[in-house]
């Protein structure tokens, strides 16, 4: 059987279809369609694929873990997001917009996006990652605010073995933790995904 995920793509495509065709003379039936099936997928698939944003082709989306992508954001081709990721509105008052995500770009479980920012291809963003400002060039991020890594170094589940988002969460987190006890300005973030990775064991 398909995927959740499988399942909200197609609604998703399904709605840019009909938000193309305005002057579609069944063009009311279909919105009212779109709308009834976009709300039940929401809240079956835990995925909410705005129709006014922009996802491209080849792009994969974990079947596991929730997954938003707002309004106006875009997700380039070829893009992979692993689970509990969110592209969301934010930024300074007269200066609002939404994450754009450039080609071959990988969002780790839990990577997040947030206002205006621009992610270059082949961005990798590890797990637990905030990005609030733009990226300067691909290469691997992690912590908050994000630091520059080697994109290897980042460990991402196989998506043919994703049973279980919350496993391979906390798999990651003693990596993370190492990699934030040789960045700047680790000492506000590493206590925090200790934390977390404690929690995740039980």
């Amino acid at each position: 059987m398909a995927s959740r995920a499988f399942w909200a793509l197609a609604v998703y495509r399904f709605g840019r279809w009909v938000y193309e065709r305005p002057g579609h003379p069944l063009m009311l039936a279909f919105r009212a369609l779109y709308v009834l099936l976009f709300e039940a997928g929401r809240l079956l698939t835990k995925t909410s694929l705005s129709a006014r944003s922009r996802i491209e082709s080849e792009v994969w989306i974990a079947p596991r873990g929730e997954v938003f992508i707002s309004l106006g954001a875009r997700v380039g081709r070829g893009s992979m997001l692993h689970g509990g990721n969110t592209l969301g509105v934010g930024g300074r008052p007269g200066a609002r917009g939404h994450p754009q995500l450039g080609e071959r770009v990988v969002l780790a479980p839990g990577a997040s996006a947030v206002g205006p920012v621009q992610l270059p291809d082949g961005s990798v963003i590890a797990a637990n990652t905030l990005v609030g400002r733009s990226l300067p060039r691909g290469h691997g991020w992690t912590g908050i605010p994000p630091k520059p890594v080697p994109a290897a170094r980042i460990v991402l589940p196989t998506p043919q073995r994703f049973d279980s988002l919350r496993k391979e969460a906390a798999s990651m987190y003693p990596e993370h933790l190492r990699l934030h006890r040789k960045a700047p300005g680790r000492d506000a973030v590493a206590p925090q995904l200790h934390r977390q990775y404690q929690l995740d064991r039980r």
